[in-house]
């Protein structure tokens, strides 16, 4: 897979309390380990892992006194400090009893990665091919060993998921080339997400145009750089290459951050998002969509190129800068391509109270009121306290001033916008408008028919009106007709003597 494996520091392979190790198939002894009988005791294996090894705190001799098996190079260090053995407070040692855990035992709870997973170096032009030797490089930047298969790294156009069972031990570095990726990074600038298994963006890198045979590298005190390529190595940026740092253009790596920590970023600020479509693209306005997430919502405006078609309910990932509108923050994308669906959901808005509106800036809401005036796209309702809000139906929705008259019961759905005369709701669709149901009345869904002014809906008017007057002049001539066939009554006492 194009991996290179790393040591590590020697103070990570001491075991400083117990030692894990395969139980004893048979009954060994000191005194056996040092005659032809010294392998007995090895070898238990039941295909369960959970049943065949066990922690102890002083290993079996087949353990402590057997062939080595298996080569291991460690490398040292410098300064390499021992690692005191601290002793075991347990007596006697306790061994774990094996368990196993059905399927349906497993609570369904959203899983927890491992913290400190960063890219950590992108190489797209190196000296020789691109195609093998182009690499991205992951990092464990944790106190702890991580796995992190089931991660993915993507350029927006080609998505690599790395496979199960990949570890990163803590403080190294692991490398992913091109052959094992199939992702192509663009010499002129590309975007690199690091993707955890949710879908969701953990880390992200943004770079311009590539200098021949420089990588892009992170270093934690220093943002991204371009200097040597490193694969599973330490970045390190070399005297004579400090004049190549940044060139050329001002690429920038970002971590994935909340909307709510978005909104209070300084302006100019490059962050990665993940949140929830609750506005597409140019609904409310042009090159515009609304993005919300479980702290917050936001506005995202493409300051170049036009948006991807983007619906409510998206589930998406999005890299851009913090800047502001009327006093309000919002997200600008340069880069539409760094926007990236990584699946769908049904999207419900928050039913809230109307003088509380203003606490949800930017996020889909829902009001309940009796409409107190309307007037071209402006919609005042209030509720029975009084309090009162405006919906503004903007253009680019398409909606109709809907026919409702004052008093009316009604609830409108869409956008908190924060404006100098206080917070209003903007609608998306005509389905935000709904008319409540009069108690008593059928709630069967009814269509009327309005008439325009132009000659010819006058005209379509007059044809409907003429058509509807044949229609009851036919319905009276049948009558009459039937009328006269009716059998006739004679004033008879009984029944019996009709006369037909």
């Amino acid at each position: 897979m194009g991996m290179k494996a790393v040591s590590l520091p020697i103070s990570h392979m001491i075991p400083v309390i117990k030692s894990l190790e395969r139980k004893a198939a048979s009954t060994s002894t000191s005194e056996s380990m040092t005659t032809t009988d010294q392998l007995r005791g090895n070898g238990y294996d039941s295909g369960s892992n959970t049943d065949d090894f066990v922690l102890r705190g002083i290993p079996e001799p087949q353990n402590s006194a057997s062939p080595h098996e298996l080569s291991l190079t460690v490398t040292p260090i410098d300064p390499c400090k021992p690692v005191p053995v601290i002793p075991n407070p347990v007596d006697p040692p306790i061994t774990p009893p094996s368990h196993s855990f059905p399927a349906d035992s497993v609570p369904d709870e959203q899983t927890a990665f491992p913290d400190g997973i960063i890219l950590n170096e992108v190489f797209p032009a190196p000296e020789g091919s691109d195609d093998e030797l182009e690499f991205i490089e992951v990092a464990n930047t944790g106190s702890d060993d991580a796995d992190i298969g089931g991660w993915s790294l993507t350029d927006t156009k080609t998505t690599f998921t790395i496979p199960a069972g990949t570890a990163v031990e803590s403080e190294q570095a692991l490398a992913f080339f091109r052959p094992d990726t199939k992702i192509t990074l663009n010499n002129t600038g590309d975007v690199v997400y690091l993707m955890n298994p949710n879908g969701e963006i953990a880390n992200g890198v943004e770079y311009g145009k590539a200098e021949n045979d420089l990588s892009f590298s992170f270093f934690p005190d220093g943002g991204w750089k371009w200097t040597v390529a490193s694969p599973n190595e330490e970045n390190v940026l070399p005297d004579n290459e400090v004049n190549q740092v940044g060139e050329p253009g001002e690429p920038s790596g970002n971590t994935a951050v909340t909307i709510a920590q978005a909104r209070t970023a300084e302006k100019g600020t490059e962050v990665l998002l993940n949140g929830i479509v609750i506005a597409g693209s140019d609904i409310l306005g042009s090159k515009t969509f609304y993005l919300q997430d479980d702290t917050a919502g936001i506005k995202v405006v493409a300051t170049k190129e036009a948006l991807p078609q983007l619906e409510a309910g998206d589930v998406i990932s999005l890299s851009g800068t913090v800047s502001t509108e009327l006093g309000q923050p919002k997200i600008n994308v340069a880069d539409v391509g760094t926007i990236v669906v990584t699946s769908t959901q049904e999207v419900l808005p928050h039913e809230i109270a109307i003088p509380d509106i203003a606490d949800y800036p930017n996020q889909l809401v829902v009001v309940h009121g009796k409409v107190e005036s309307i007037e071209r796209s402006t919609i005042v309702i209030a509720d029975e306290q009084g309090a009162s809000v405006e919906a503004y139906i903007k253009r680019t929705t398409g909606i109709s001033k809907p026919s409702w008259q004052a008093g009316d019961t009604v609830s409108v759905a869409g956008i908190v916008d924060i404006t100098d005369s206080g917070a209003r709701i903007l609608p998306r669709f005509p389905e935000d408008l709904t008319l409540a149901a009069v108690l008593g009345e059928s709630t069967d869904e009814q269509q009327s028919i309005s008439f325009a002014t132009t000659a010819d809906d006058r005209r379509i008017r007059w044809y409907l009106l003429g058509g509807v007057g044949l229609a009851a002049a036919a319905a009276l001539v049948v009558w009459e007709r039937y009328r006269h066939r009716q059998p006739i009554v004679e004033s008879q006492p009984e029944a019996s003597h009709l006369i037909r």
